[in-house]
């Protein structure tokens, strides 16, 4: 078969021997019992085939431009996944700014959550994260309403499946990554809105803002690389998937993003060794190189987690009592614990002796240019 025209594979897709997996998960059981290492194939044929050591002639608000005037073009029906961060903002203020029709956002949060243990403003640890809601989200929503009251949105309150979930077998296999209680029921309960848009509109496009450049600097070398842990939502029969950046039709996007980060940091080599620590001192000045004219470091958002499962973002989702005695916990680690009984070690993640999630897959690395 044609792997291409498959819909999952343009979004990433796992090879093991002659077998061929859109989930992850799979990929890692059937890579256990045949003791053969997953690799993730994503664009290999487009990505492999670039001059990465070439820069645009065009500037990046340009190529943004292009970039979603031929999705706009192309689709009759344009829906973003909105989050308020910088990559989707961008894409937000690419439309915007010229003219460009957006016909629905689609946001999904924790948002009863988010009213219930919100933190003060001042605080942009990572563990204040729900409160993006409240100080960025929320208030972009409302400003977006006002002034474009012809873009529909809607909102996907998670909140409550947390705690209603039976975290089944099921589950697990709805969602590559990051396995922990909130991303289990957000990104599922997103995707299901997704595929009930994409029936009323078959000719539609779901947009994500994935992602920043991925970087290896090693021996004053700038290399690219792309990682499988930020391609989670998928497209799939009903929900056609687009990533904003990241796509075989966004080469030029990338090579340009690449180069800006290549030449800032050849403009000021003394913060050249920020570039092995990928923290958010480091994504703060990506943000700033590649977004010029939409980034602004002064709008409210929490730092980044350190862990996958157990993480400072979500403490507050292990004890919704409110809803019920907690047992939800007991029926996530049951599903865990089985799923490390059949997945091999050389797979699983540990911080600080704490199992963490599986490892991400990355491409090989892309040479943009010496420093």
């Amino acid at each position: 078969m044609n792997l291409m025209e498959h819909p999952y594979f343009k979004n990433g897709y796992y090879r093991v021997g002659n077998q061929v997996f859109s989930s992850k998960l799979l990929a890692l059981m059937a890579g256990s019992q045949s003791n053969i290492h997953p690799e993730w194939i994503f664009n290999n044929n487009i990505f492999d085939a670039v001059d990465w050591t070439k820069e645009p002639a065009l500037d990046i608000d340009s190529l943004y431009l292009n970039r979603a005037s031929a999705i706009r073009e192309k689709y009759d029906y344009v829906v973003l996944m909105y989050s308020g961060g910088a990559d989707s903002h961008n894409v937000l203020k690419t439309f915007l700014r010229n003219n460009l029709r957006i016909d629905e956002i689609v946001t999904t949060w924790s948002v009863e959550a988010a009213k219930k243990y919100v933190g003060d403003p001042t605080d942009r640890s990572a563990a204040n994260y729900l409160a993006e809601w409240n100080y960025l989200l929320e208030p972009q929503l409302k400003y977006i309403a006002t002034h474009y009251p012809d873009i529909k949105i809607t909102v996907v309150d998670s909140t409550t499946d947390i705690a209603n979930n039976c975290y089944c077998e099921e589950d697990f296999f709805l969602f590559d990554h990051f396995h922990n209680l909130p991303g289990m029921n957000r990104w599922p309960a997103l995707v299901r809105k997704l595929k009930e848009i994409g029936d009323q509109h078959p000719n539609s496009i779901m947009l994500t803002g994935v992602d920043k450049p991925q970087f290896n600097y090693d021996k004053n070398q700038l290399h690219l690389f792309f990682i499988d842990m930020t391609t989670a939502i998928k497209s799939q029969e009903g929900v056609n998937i687009e990533y904003f950046y990241w796509s075989a039709d966004a080469v030029n996007i990338v090579k340009k993003q690449c180069h800006m980060v290549l030449q800032y940091f050849k403009n000021n080599p003394e913060l050249k060794p920020m570039l092995t620590n990928r923290n958010d001192a480091l994504l703060r000045i990506i943000n700033t190189v590649v977004y010029p004219t939409t980034f602004d470091p002064e709008r409210f958002q929490s730092g980044k987690q350190k862990y996958m499962l157990f993480n400072d973002q979500q403490k507050w989702a292990w004890n919704l009592t409110q809803f019920q005695d907690g047992s939800y916990v007991d029926r996530w680690s049951s599903q865990i614990a089985n799923f490390n009984l059949i997945i091999n070690d050389r797979f699983k993640r540990y911080k600080d002796g704490l199992f963490d999630g599986y490892h991400g897959f990355l491409t090989k690395d892309y040479f943009i240019g010496n420093l």
